[in-house]
């Protein structure tokens, strides 16, 4: 019974999730990565694991992906995948690093603690890098990252024992209340 109350669960948060991130707009296929995007010197930035990711992700719909998350943002892949994304891409591609979180823990490989990272309270240089990210997302979607949070916490907190798990999970719930405010 505990089993199916679980699954249950799960469903109603998946649901949520594709209620929430419906409305996200592609990001366009020359804005996933910041691959040759000027840096702030005026240089195109470059790197390999961006075009990959780039083109990994072109014209890919994360709606074809909800069921199936890991089979397009799979491991080993994945652990840049989240850090390289652009702030918009991150917002658009956000559903499959949660419902792989959610839904294939096992097979999530490093997406779960990517997760934890990128919303843990971040190091003085990388706070752009995560404000940029953070206030894409309206409250909704910040609901559901809260709640795929605590699922991980309830669940497979364990697993994380070098990560900053109740801090990712008091820097969403703090955001959330001081929108609502």
């Amino acid at each position: 019974m505990a089993q199916v109350t679980g699954q249950k669960k799960i469903e109603a948060i998946k649901r949520e999730i594709e209620r929430s991130f419906a409305s996200v707009p592609y990001p366009g296929d020359e804005n996933i990565t910041r691959l040759d995007q000027d840096t702030p010197s005026g240089q195109p930035y470059h790197c390999d694991e961006c075009e990959e990711i780039a083109l990994l992700l072109r014209n890919k719909k994360w709606q074809e992906w909800k069921n199936n998350p890991v089979e397009l943002i799979r491991p080993p892949s994945d652990q840049g995948i989240p850090a390289l994304l652009t702030p918009e891409a991150f917002q658009y591609y956000l559903p499959l690093i949660l419902l792989a979180s959610l839904t294939q823990y096992e097979k999530a490989n490093l997406l779960p603690g990517n997760l934890i990272t990128i919303f843990a309270p971040a190091k003085e240089n990388l706070k752009n890098y995560q404000t940029e990210r953070i206030k894409l997302l309206t409250k909704d979607q910040l609901a559901c990252v809260l709640t795929c949070l605590r699922f991980l916490s309830q669940e497979h907190g364990k697993d994380f024992p070098g990560f900053n798990l109740d801090g990712a999970i008091k820097l969403v719930a703090f955001e959330l209340g001081r929108r609502a405010s």
